[in-house]
């Protein structure tokens, strides 16, 4: 199994603006490459299922979400042009 990939926001450090732009350009990036391996997984799970691959399928699932979670939340700070405290 791959090793899981997590980016961390560390508010304390998103200051301004671009720093939130480029936070949110770095999780898109991340959301995609779990989504392109997430869909891998899906096809492996068509043709050969089994637990391993299912599991994958979990974590990977749940890492996207999460990623979709913070991704929403970093969009309405840059719209409302605020950063975190």
């Amino acid at each position: 199994m791959s090793p899981p990939l997590f980016s961390v926001i560390d508010h304390r450090l998103v200051t301004d603006q671009s720093d939130l732009e480029g936070q949110l350009e770095r999780l898109e990036q991340e959301e995609r490459d779990v989504s392109a391996l997430r869909r891998r997984v899906h096809e492996r799970i068509a043709n050969f299922p089994n637990d391993v691959l299912i599991e994958q399928e979990r974590e990977l699932s749940a890492r996207r979400r999460e990623l979709h979670e913070q991704i929403d939340a970093l969009r309405i700070q840059i719209r409302m042009g605020r950063t975190p405290s």
